[in-house]
């Protein structure tokens, strides 16, 4: 038997900039972006992929700082995205 891993996907768009990451875990592939609290100054768009479903949603820059300002608020964000998925 082979078993087959769903890796995470993960694309953040925001000041123009786009960052793509993958993970075996949500939480992994956030942690894999190069950006802190105080870089996030615009919107962003999160795109989510893991095998076949996806997941899309716009962040306001107040909730973007959230996902990337301490490990607690992170893991707590991307475990409510996973439940979605």
């Amino acid at each position: 038997k082979r078993i087959i891993q769903m890796i995470y996907k993960l694309i953040l768009e925001t000041g123009g900039e786009t960052y793509k990451t993958k993970g075996k875990t949500l939480l992994e592939a956030v942690e894999k972006i190069p950006l802190t609290w105080k870089d996030v100054k615009y919107k962003g768009n999160l795109k989510i992929a893991k095998g076949k479903k996806s997941f899309e949603r716009l962040f306001y820059p107040r909730q973007l700082r959230m996902l990337f300002a301490n490990k607690i608020l992170r893991a707590r964000i991307t475990n409510s995205i996973e439940r979605i998925l």
